[in-house]
């Protein structure tokens, strides 16, 4: 097998493993997401040996990778796995990681996700949001614990939608999850949210992860830098390298899972670590770090605390 690829639908990547599984493939099956993520799963004679879906691994990667619903999939053959850290067979991997997704009803969303109503019907609560709201509330600070918008979610989206009555005529949120709902427009990530609302991050991102739950919200995407910044960083690496710069960068986004164009803003800083770790000249590693400063200033790419 040289190569294979295509679109991934929902449920398609279990029987996709089994082939490569059957077929004794050896080799690297790259996973790419709409929301411009990806996925590493490497075989060896059938058997997955290894991984990657940054910053999960292994079992934690696939069980994340299962929940993808659309995207997009390579299969290169030869391509050897950068370690070995699986030994079980495909169909023992497949069962614990459909089994844990079953458990785990989704992470927490990425700061720099920007989310947006739902249009039309929405699609089933990955939980049950009552009771997963309820109980973290009653052991929260908050002393009013969750609210119950009767009719007002539903008022608004039919409003919005051409009195559509698809949605939900009542839904109990968390008071973070209701301010949050109404603040969303479908342009500004999660992170620009918190700093407009004046509320630490971790709680909006807990907030857009409970309207998710609830499906209430749908991705739109996630804020990535300027393409020109990963172009400016290969220059910069050439000029100070020499035309070794260019691999430099180019494996450094493969280590990590991204392309040129499209580096989240909250993983600028890793990939200019990445980048760094393989200058072996005190004075060169100073420069480039100097000169990578400079271009986060010129795109604005400071993290916002």
């Amino acid at each position: 097998m040289t190569s294979l690829s295509g679109r991934l639908t929902e449920g398609a990547l279990p029987d996709l493993l089994q082939y490569l599984s059957m077929a004794r493939a050896s080799g690297c099956l790259l996973l790419r997401h709409s929301q411009r993520r990806q996925g590493y799963v490497y075989f060896e004679s059938g058997r997955v040996v290894f991984v990657d879906a940054r910053p999960l691994y292994d079992l934690a990667a696939l069980t994340q990778l299962l929940t993808w619903r659309d995207g997009r999939f390579a299969f290169r053959s030869g391509v050897s796995a950068p370690r070995t850290t699986l030994d079980v067979s495909t169909e023992n991997l497949l069962l614990q990681a459909t089994q844990r997704a079953d458990e785990v009803a989704g992470d927490d969303v990425d700061p720099d996700t920007v989310l947006a109503a739902v249009h039309g019907q929405p699609r089933p609560a990955r939980r049950r949001p009552a009771s997963t709201t309820l109980a973290r509330d009653m052991s929260s600070d908050d002393p009013f614990g969750p609210v119950r918008v009767l009719g007002d979610v539903g008022d608004a989206y039919r409003s919005a939608h051409g009195g559509s009555n698809g949605v939900p005529e009542s839904v109990s949120l968390s008071l973070a999850a209701l301010n949050l709902w109404r603040r969303l427009d479908g342009a500004s990530s999660l992170r620009e949210l918190a700093t407009a609302l004046g509320r630490p991050l971790g709680e909006i991102v807990q907030a857009g992860t409970e309207l998710l739950d609830c499906g209430l919200v749908e991705y739109v995407s996630v804020v990535v830098a300027d393409p020109r910044f990963a172009l400016e960083l290969v220059r910069e690496a050439v000029d100070l390298l020499g035309p070794v710069g260019e691999i430099v960068v180019e494996d450094a986004l493969y280590e990590l899972g991204m392309s040129s164009d499209a580096v989240p803003v909250s993983r600028v800083d890793e990939l200019i670590s990445t980048i760094e770790a393989t200058f072996e000249e005190p004075r060169t590693r100073g420069e480039f770090m100097r000169r990578a400063v400079q271009l986060k200033d010129l795109f604005a790419l400071e993290p916002v605390t």
